[in-house]
């Protein structure tokens, strides 16, 4: 992800209180360059608290980096990161688009080592909220999203 064939970038990592050592490694990793930032969060409710992490990561992007796009995109192994450059150049592809959500449910899209319960949970979450809000967006619980500046500002 951090190769040099990439354009500059500046990574900012949102730890909601990990103990499986995560937080060592990050300490770490966040010296060796100057455009690397970890917010460390304590969670205090249960489940897993995403859309709180990640308005606090776009936050901090926004007051601290002048990049026109970013990248969300959850630590838990659903979409690995060499789908990062795919992602950009589609959104590069697309100007009138200011936000893109990846979907574990589009057509030739493949699911793998999630339990079905996981599955079945988002997707009826995702149908209630197409029901509710009238936006047929198609994975709302998906953690793989790009943004430009403006649309990023508005989430």
């Amino acid at each position: 992800m951090c190769s040099s064939d990439l354009v500059p970038h500046t990574v900012c990592v949102v730890d909601d209180g990990s103990r499986d050592g995560t937080l060592a490694w990050l300490d770490e990793w966040s010296t060796a360059g100057p455009r690397r930032h970890v917010i460390r969060r304590t969670k205090t409710l249960p489940g897993c608290r995403r859309g709180g992490a990640t308005r606090d990561g776009m936050r901090w992007l926004l007051e601290h980096s002048p990049a026109e796009r970013f990248v969300d995109l959850d630590a838990d192994g659903a979409q690995p990161p060499e789908e990062i450059p795919g992602a950009l150049a589609w959104l590069d592809a697309h100007p009138g688009t200011d936000v893109v959500v990846a979907s574990k449910y589009a057509p030739g899209a493949v699911v793998s080592g999630r339990p079905l319960a996981r599955r079945l949970g988002s997707r009826a979450y995702s149908f209630l909220l197409r029901a509710a809000l009238g936006v047929d967006l198609r994975d709302w619980s998906n953690s793989f999203r790009t943004y430009r500046q403006i649309g990023r500002a508005h989430v």
